[in-house]
């Protein structure tokens, strides 16, 4: 259903899956804790599987970061404690086989290949290649994104989106299939479409959630998503005569204070308004108007001497998400600077329903 050119209500249009590695399609996650407590165990570091828990998804440095707790290392040292660690997981990955496939993970893949969906392996691990070979899944991919694929690991969105890449696929038409956190934060950022595998303390953000694949067909998968999209409004296009519209569109609040969806950067005759429940302007008006509170959105972000802004910056990467069942609008944008740099800017923008006089918003800033 299209409410507005360039901005969408619909079921979305999956061409390829996504599959993490370590904890999704294989239970080698217990393998790298193993390889993580023998180290901590030899360094005299506490870390438990609770620890562990911190520690999925994310690559080998920084899990090595989050094993150290504050402690510092010297460069040598902390290449030696990666190292050492790499080695004991080698060990105990000598030994997996297709029996080492959690339940449900050859059913799906099979489906998945007979309804014509494209397949990636996308793992933060160096190690991937050799963990899908001896897994017997290469026959079953188009194509593998691990460690060894881009600079910036998870959180980031690189791996997902280089996947997307590799298979000559939008982004936005990939579904991805995470057991992490920073796995589900990537995959968000990338702009596609989320499972979570797990608790819903850790894969909360996906737009769909199961405790395992075991009993889980491709349909259930595609029907969960479908499902919520119901609640997303998005656009990924930007077009500056339409803002005026859309702010109204992208409104938020808690019933006490909402919010017109402008942009924090500001945008040329944009109409910033916050406004407070119940309290009206005493003015001798044609109609009682609701007090406009001060604006509390105000937000430069600068790159030395080069200002953001969506009208006269040069801007790549667009998308703009409504969710209207967490109550979160999101704005990521990928800004190219005259140097040629480029930043990702991740806007997050709630009202608190705990404390209905808080509205809080959020940016993340990463050098791409």
């Amino acid at each position: 259903m299209n409410v507005k050119k360039g901005l969408m209500m619909k079921h979305p249009t999956i061409g390829a899956v996504l599959f993490d590695l370590d904890g999704v399609l294989a239970n080698t996650a217990e393998y790298h804790y193993r390889a993580w407590k023998r180290l901590a165990d030899e360094e005299g570091l506490r870390f438990t599987r609770s620890d562990n828990e911190r520690l999925r998804g994310v690559s080998r440095r920084e899990s090595l970061r989050r094993l150290l707790s504050g402690k510092l290392v010297s460069e040598a040292k902390a290449q030696e404690m990666m190292d050492r660690k790499n080695s004991y997981y080698r060990e105990f990955i000598r030994g997996i086989s297709t029996d080492d496939l959690l339940p449900g993970v050859q059913e799906l893949l099979r489906e998945c290949r007979q309804q014509g969906l494209k397949i990636a392996v996308v793992s933060a691990s160096r190690n991937a290649q050799e963990v899908v070979e001896r897994l017997d899944l290469m026959k079953h991919i188009d194509a593998l994104a691990d460690g060894h694929s881009v600079v910036h690991h998870k959180p980031a969105p690189d791996l997902f989106l280089h996947a997307a890449h590799l298979l000559n696929t939008p982004q936005e038409n990939c579904l991805v299939v995470e057991d992490a956190s920073a796995g589900i934060d990537a995959a968000r950022a990338a702009g596609a479409w989320t499972v979570g595998i797990g608790p819903i303390r850790r894969v909360g953000r996906a737009d769909a959630i199961f405790p395992d694949l075991s009993k889980v067909r491709l349909a259930d998968i595609l029907n969960g998503v479908r499902r919520r999209a119901l609640w997303l409004i998005e656009e990924r296009t930007f077009e500056s005569e339409t803002q005026h519209h859309k702010e109204t569109i992208f409104n938020i609040g808690n019933g006490y204070l909402g919010t017109r969806g402008t942009f924090e950067e500001g945008h040329p005759d944009q109409h910033q308004a916050t406004l407070v429940h119940g309290i009206f302007d005493d003015v001798p008006l044609a109609l009682s108007e609701l007090v406009n509170a001060p604006d509390w959105l105000c937000l430069e972000v600068w790159a030395g001497e080069e200002r953001f802004a969506m009208d006269s910056s040069d801007i790549r990467e667009y998308y703009r998400r409504l969710d209207l069942r967490a109550a979160v609008l999101e704005r990521r944008v990928r800004w190219l600077l005259s140097s040629g740099e480029s930043l990702e800017l991740l806007f997050e923008r709630w009202a608190s329903l705990a404390d209905p006089h808080q509205m809080i918003v959020r940016l993340r800033i990463r050098s791409i």
